[in-house]
């Protein structure tokens, strides 16, 4: 009969003490990171349906914003910043929407990924 209380004492402190270590534990939470914005991924689609109206054809001068090496020589030399952020004059006939407008925003400001 002592082995059995001795047992049972045993098992009941056993459970109680995973018991405890399960609630006691403290959550993980997550917190999803949102996609990097990169040229290829979210960037080229804006300039597509905003900007390649005009920007599609390296003869005319304007740059060519079909590749990545057309926009980034614009931001190198500032005047992508200076006309879409700043005087807000590109696109000239409809502007960005918000969404838009912030992406590429944010885009430049990380270094304008390729």
């Amino acid at each position: 009969m002592k082995n059995f209380v001795r047992i049972t004492t045993a098992v009941i402190i056993c459970v109680a003490i995973i018991i405890s270590c399960k609630t006691t534990k403290s959550p993980t939470t997550t917190t999803a990171t949102p996609p990097a914005l990169t040229y290829t991924a979210s960037v080229k689609k804006i300039l597509d349906q905003n900007c390649n109206g005009c920007h599609n054809n390296p003869e005319k001068k304007k740059g060519d914003f079909t590749k990545y090496a057309g926009v980034k020589a614009k931001i190198d030399k500032g005047e992508f910043q200076e006309e879409v952020f700043q005087k807000k004059s590109m696109p000239p006939k409809e502007p960005l929407s918000a969404d838009d407008f912030d992406k590429l925003k944010k885009w430049v400001e990380a270094g304008a990924p390729e």
